[in-house]
């Protein structure tokens, strides 16, 4: 019913839309830049009131003005879990501002699981156009020759073990308390689901 009522909303109701993206760069970044832009457009046309967040700012290189307001975030914590903290503070700093929050869910989803585990209260949409970096067929095959990549030593490829399973337990378990997800194809929607995530 939750989920029925925010997509109503969108046709009949204004709403607050809060996008957490890493970077509003039009010049050398790929189309998912222009992809949320055209979103964000699109929202406003609707009468949506639209708000921007760019996590990793530094790499912004944007056109002036942007037609809907942007807030410039600077996150330097480096690894997953400094990032998911990160965005979960982020969520509760904009929260008042928000009707649902729409996020890029590859990167900051973790953290997304974070601030609904906590008892946040606002929506989430997460938006997934790539696979996670511990998905087997995201790491590099070794079998192919690739020059100057060196085989990974034992502690490495147990690292990778770990980190594998502990974002497909306990990572998929926060990230199951997300609302709604999209996805750019069935492909990688099922690739996410064959992970343990279930929104």
């Amino acid at each position: 019913l939750k989920i029925n009522l925010l997509i109503l909303s969108c046709y009949t109701f204004t709403m607050r839309i809060v996008f957490l993206t890493p970077k509003l760069n039009f010049k050398t970044a790929g189309g998912s830049v222009f992809d949320i832009d055209l979103k964000a457009r699109a929202f406003q046309e609707l009468g949506h009131e639209v708000l921007m967040v760019t996590v990793f700012s530094q790499s912004n290189i944007r056109p002036e003005p942007l037609p809907y307001e942007t807030v410039e975030e600077f996150n330097f914590r480096r690894g997953q879990l400094g990032i998911s903290w990160n965005i979960f503070k982020l969520l509760r700093k904009y929260e008042s501002r928000a009707d649902f929050f729409h996020i890029d869910g590859h990167i900051f989803f973790y953290g997304a699981g974070i601030y609904k585990a906590m008892g946040g209260e606002v929506p989430v949409v997460s938006f997934h156009n790539r696979e996670l970096v511990v998905f087997p067929q995201d790491i590099p095959s070794y079998s192919f020759g690739i020059p100057d990549i060196p085989l990974p030593t034992f502690f490495i490829r147990l690292k990778q073990i770990l980190r594998f399973w502990i974002e497909k337990v306990f990572g998929t378990w926060l990230a199951n308390k997300i609302e709604i997800s999209t996805f750019t194809s069935p492909v990688i929607q099922k690739v996410y689901n064959d992970f343990g995530y279930k929104t």
